[in-house]
């Protein structure tokens, strides 16, 4: 009977760790989707900006042209890591525990 008790409780503890490393892993999921939301976001948004651009440039060719869209690619990734405050609102509204 000892036993039996021993080996319940011991897929009791089993199932709470690794309820607490699914936990774990989804906030960090949810939290690096939120990021890429937000990067996508101010990534469209510079190009939004770029795109009202009226000056006609010489160097306007499809070489400057990807070079700027790599750029505003590692721009947008970089302001999101320092957050705009959308990754916190994305997490909320996608991702809210009910």
């Amino acid at each position: 009977m000892n036993h039996l008790l021993s080996v319940e409780n011991t897929n009791c503890n089993f199932l709470n760790q690794s309820d607490l490393i699914y936990q774990k892993n989804l906030n960090k999921l949810e939290s690096a989707s939120s990021e890429q939301m937000e990067s996508l976001f101010v990534n469209l948004m510079i190009k939004s900006m770029r795109s009202t651009h009226l000056e006609k440039n010489l160097l306007n060719n499809e070489q400057i042209m990807l070079y700027q869209s790599i750029y505003d690619q590692m721009l947008s990734d970089k302001i999101s890591q320092k957050s705009i405050g959308l990754k916190n609102f994305f997490n909320k509204y996608f991702f809210q525990k009910l």
